[in-house]
């Protein structure tokens, strides 16, 4: 398989599931925990996912998106594979596709980045958007890291990112695959104009 599949036909990101949930799957702790714990996926993680650290973590961090109600919406891995020039995010916000014709509401969300392994400007680590270095208006610019501060972290760390916050990453170009698991969350299930239906999830944390 080509090395660079994952960046040119996936765009380096795999959703947990392979196949859509059905409703009741994508609405129901329980139902969702039970095939969010099959193989290939490690039942731990989906004790994590659920367990009261993210939870008392969320509700701290996100005070003004997360009050009484928290809910997975999406739940996603980002691979970018070694030495891939197309592996690199342009700077955007999380939001950005949350537009009126899209979403009935928008109410603001959080994502909980995590890094499986440890993240440098080599492997195209994040990058966070300074104010004090201008405006980056265009969700299409390339990645760069002009105006912006690289934030390298160790495997293990959890980056909890607003939906609004202007971010990028460059391209893989160390020998190694970078990888990190990103669950998102918002106070309200975020629902598809034309279908009333949730974009990805709307399971409860509690």
């Amino acid at each position: 398989m080509d090395n660079n599949w994952e960046a040119t036909q996936k765009g380096c990101v795999f959703e947990t599931l392979l196949t859509k949930p059905s409703k009741v799957e994508g609405t129901d702790q329980q139902a969702y925990a039970a095939i969010r714990s099959q193989w290939p996926c490690d039942p731990a993680v989906c004790r994590l996912l659920f367990g009261p650290k993210i939870v008392t973590t969320l509700l701290h961090m996100g005070s003004d998106r997360l009050q009484h109600h928290v809910s997975l919406f999406n739940d996603q891995y980002i691979v970018k594979p070694p030495r891939c020039p197309q592996s690199g995010f342009a700077w955007h916000r999380d939001s950005d596709w949350c537009s009126p014709d899209v979403v009935c509401e928008h109410p603001g969300y959080l994502s909980l980045w995590c890094a499986l392994d440890d993240m440098t400007a080599e492997n195209g680590c994040l990058h966070i958007w300074s104010s004090a270095g201008g405006t980056a208006q265009h969700p299409d610019m390339q990645p760069s890291t002009s105006g912006g501060h690289a934030v390298p972290v160790e495997a293990g760390t959890a980056v909890v990112m607003g939906d609004r916050l202007m971010h990028c990453s460059l391209p893989n170009s160390s020998n190694h695959t970078r990888r990190a698991w990103m669950p998102q969350f918002s106070q309200q299930p975020i629902l598809l104009r034309d279908t009333d239906c949730p974009v990805t999830l709307a399971v409860p944390l509690f």
